[in-house]
C-alpha cells in the first residue's frame, strides 16, 4: 500500500510502451545521443507467450554454453561493475550500465556475490571520455568524485555451489584485507 518505487517504475515503462512508437522513440533517443536508452527501447517490449517460451529456450542454451565453457574451472571472478561504489543518489542514471555485469549470472541461475578488494586512488578518477549519453555521463561524472570509495569484484560458480563462492569470497577478504588500499571503514560522501 505504500508508494512505488520509481526506479522499478522506470524499468517497468518501456515494456508497456506500444510497438508503434518504439522505432520512432529509440530513433530520437539515438539522435540525442542516448545509445543506452535508444538500446532499451529496441530491447524491451511486450512478448507473446511464444516469444515468451521462445526465451526460455535461448536462456537454456546460454547455461547450457557457460557450463560447457566453464569446463573444469571452480569459479569465476569477474568485475561488478563498470565503476566503483556509487553515492548515494547518484545511481539513477547508471541503472543499465551497472545491470549489464551481474545479469549474466541472474540469467543462469548461478550463485554469485561481490566482495571489495581496493578504492580508487586519486589518480584512477578520471578516463572517460565526455558524451552525450546520459548512462556513459554520470558514470564519467561519478568517477570524478570515487577517490576513496571501495571496489569491488564479482565471484560466480556453478548452479549448487553457494559454498564455493562463500568460500572464494572470504580468500579474497582475507588477502586483499592485509593491502594498504582495502576500504576499512565507510567512506562519507
Amino acid at each position: 500500500g505504500g508508494p512505488g518505487q520509481p526506479r522499478v517504475a522506470r524499468c517497468s515503462r518501456p515494456p508497456a510502451l506500444a510497438e508503434s512508437p518504439r522505432p520512432f522513440g529509440a530513433g530520437c533517443f539515438g539522435c540525442r545521443g542516448q545509445n543506452q536508452g535508444a538500446q532499451g527501447l529496441r530491447w524491451t517490449r511486450r512478448r507473446t507467450e511464444g516469444e515468451l517460451a521462445a526465451l526460455e529456450v535461448e536462456c537454456d542454451t546460454f547455461r547450457s554454453r557457460m557450463l560447457a565453457r566453464l569446463g573444469k574451472l571452480d569459479a569465476i571472478i569477474c568485475p561488478t561493475s563498470p565503476f566503483p561504489a556509487i553515492p548515494h543518489g547518484a545511481s539513477k542514471d547508471v541503472d543499465l550500465a551497472t545491470f549489464s555485469y551481474t545479469a549474466p549470472f541472474n540469467i543462469l541461475a548461478w550463485p554469485a556475490g561481490s566482495v571489495a578488494v581496493s578504492r580508487v586512488k586519486p589518480d584512477e578518477e578520471s578516463g572517460r571520455s565526455p558524451s552525450r549519453d546520459r548512462v556513459d555521463d554520470t558514470a564519467r561524472s561519478v568517477d570524478l568524485g570515487s577517490a576513496g570509495l571501495p571496489v569491488g569484484i564479482q565471484v560466480a560458480a556453478r548452479p549448487g555451489r553457494d559454498d564455493l563462492v562463500l568460500a572464494v569470497m572470504q580468500a579474497l577478504e582475507t588477502h586483499f584485507r592485509g593491502t594498504p588500499d582495502y576500504p576499512l571503514t565507510p567512506v562519507n560522501v
